[in-house]
């Protein structure tokens, strides 16, 4: 018998390392983008605003505004989402039912913006043919599709630097699955490319490339039980297909927690230094029926906490004085039964997940949470309170 043994810690080490530094890499790239969407977002919101603020008597106006606003704000919202999805800092959401055309229209709004600096910029005739056909419900996570998509889009529009037409298409493939086409008449690729453009770290793109995008599109893909193929050639443009299979209604937390119908209302106390969230909160959740009591501090949490005097507490994580964590602590050790929901606008680290749950915490929020976002969680946990 013979034994080879190689020790692989320093490679892996290494490669961990070069995985960081890609990551950073990409971020760094995508800051400007991000930068670009954001004062765009703040424009409208700005804009809206003050035309309200002169105009408060137009009620065309205000409800033109209302509608912008929200839409920017939760445009906003998705962009942070993304990097933090990107840096891990956001657990993997559950599948759910999807819309394929919703997915396709949300991926052409966030390229917009590079859509149109090509063509307002470069003077570059970029058209773009769109045919959304009849497409049943598939099972997934939007975000991590809507990835793909996008990343899809912007390297179409990269194959084009003197112009062309994207083409997507949505249809029924067979009778278990939808197909998504996205084709470009760009610059296509050689046989040699095509076969490693599915490859870690290869990249056409030199330093403005990471390698990443289209491996990270492939996994995700089939993590979602398809197929993501390529088809191109030199000068003739290049076509992705996305191969999906048709899903079920899910039939997890929603539907349980649906169960009963019941409409539960508590006693809360919410935790968090910012005093416009804490407001807003305590507005959002008065509002629903509760009896909140809102602090401004972990200290001042733990002065008013009784055991068996609330039936839920939620606290916001990164906080000066006294964060989170110390305020869960401290909390579960006077009262181990008490629910407690984490709210949070850094995001949270792997570890940190697992921290979660030897704590017991019952769910997490992300800022910013939209009202239907915060009712559901506070129903589950008050349900979990009476059980």
């Amino acid at each position: 018998m013979l034994a080879i043994v190689r020790d692989m810690t320093s490679q892996r080490e290494i490669e961990a390392q070069m995985h960081q530094s890609e990551r950073l890499t990409a971020l760094g790239q995508m800051a400007g983008g991000i930068a670009h969407d954001f004062n765009n977002l703040l424009q409208a919101i700005l804009g809206y605003a003050q035309l309200m603020a002169r105009s408060p008597g137009n009620a065309d106006v205000v409800r033109r505004g209302l509608d912008v606003i929200e839409k920017a704000a939760n445009g906003g919202a998705e962009t942070v989402r993304r990097i933090q999805k990107f840096a891990r800092l956001r657990p993997d959401e559950p599948f759910v039912t999807m819309d394929l055309n919703q997915v396709v229209r949300d991926s052409l709004a966030i390229t917009r913006p590079r859509w149109e600096e090509k063509k307002v910029k470069g003077g570059v005739p970029l058209q773009l043919e769109l045919e959304l056909g009849p497409v049943p419900v598939v099972m997934g996570r939007p975000a991590e599709l809507n990835e793909v998509i996008t990343n899809l889009v912007l390297n179409a529009i990269d194959a084009m630097p003197k112009g062309g037409t994207l083409r997507i298409r949505t249809r029924l493939g067979d009778h278990r699955h939808a197909v998504i086409t996205v084709a470009d008449t760009g610059m296509g690729m050689s046989d040699e490319v095509r076969k490693k453009v599915f490859d870690p770290f290869f990249t056409t793109k030199g330093e403005e490339g990471t390698g990443l995008g289209l491996s990270v599109s492939h996994s995700i893909v089939e993590r979602h039980g398809g197929d993501l193929k390529v088809d191109s050639r030199t000068g003739e443009g290049t076509t992705f297909t996305i191969t999906l299979p048709i899903g079920m209604n899910p039939t997890g937390e929603a539907a349980q927690s649906g169960e009963t119908g019941i409409e539960r209302t508590g006693r809360i106390l919410l935790v968090d230094n910012d005093a416009q969230v804490l407001t807003i909160l305590g507005e959002m959740l008065k509002d629903a029926g509760h009896h909140v009591l809102p602090v401004p501090s972990g200290p001042e949490a733990l002065r008013v906490f009784v055991p068996s005097g609330f039936d839920l507490v939620i606290t916001n994580v990164g906080m000066p004085e006294m964060s989170g964590w110390d305020v869960a602590e401290q909390i579960r050790a006077r009262d181990p039964n008490v629910p407690v929901i984490f709210i949070t606008g850094w995001g949270l680290q792997e570890e940190d997940q697992a921290r979660c749950r030897r704590l017991g915490i019952t769910a997490l929020l992300f800022k910013p949470v939209p009202p239907p976002e915060l009712h559901r969680k506070v129903q589950v946990a008050l349900a979990a309170r009476v059980r």
